[in-house]
């Protein structure tokens, strides 16, 4: 199926409110994950080399993580990098 397709198929939303929808969802992950390990925004910005207010971007939904920011934030919450996008799935589905 073309990426047109799969537009046209989902259109309940416009493409650029799916893709904040999903932003939100992945930050919300996140956020979920850190502080059910009662770690603070810089301990996890620290363990995945990247800054806290870039942390704090992608919590809000308004930064999205390359992959290796992805790999190196699971790791530092201590989850596998499916683990945490399973959990953005969760959280889309609320």
């Amino acid at each position: 199926m073309s990426e047109w397709a799969r537009d046209q198929y989902d259109a309940a939303m416009p493409p650029r409110e799916r893709d904040l929808e999903a932003s939100r969802a992945f930050g919300s992950a996140v956020r979920v994950a850190r502080a059910r390990r009662s770690m603070s925004r810089a301990e996890v910005a620290q363990a995945a080399r990247i800054e806290a207010l870039t942390l704090g971007r992608i919590e809000r939904g308004e930064r999205e993580p390359g992959l290796s920011v992805l790999i190196r934030l699971a790791a530092a919450l201590g989850l596998r990098p499916w683990e945490l996008i399973k959990a953005m799935e969760e959280e889309r589905g609320r």
